[in-house]
């Protein structure tokens, strides 16, 4: 059984419609944004985790 997961940036969105559909807010991400060379060394921005089992 797997879950679905998705991520969204609160800056952005309200995420109202993940609320809508029952989807469970799981947290934060660390904020770090993914770069050719690997991860960027600062925090920037988090996104929230929503996951539907």
């Amino acid at each position: 059984m797997t879950n679905e997961h998705t991520v969204v940036n609160p800056r952005r969105f309200h995420s109202i419609m993940y609320r809508a559909a029952s989807w469970i807010e799981s947290g934060l991400t660390q904020g770090y944004r993914r770069m050719r060379e690997g991860y960027s060394a600062a925090k920037e921005a988090p996104k929230r985790v929503w996951v539907r089992p």
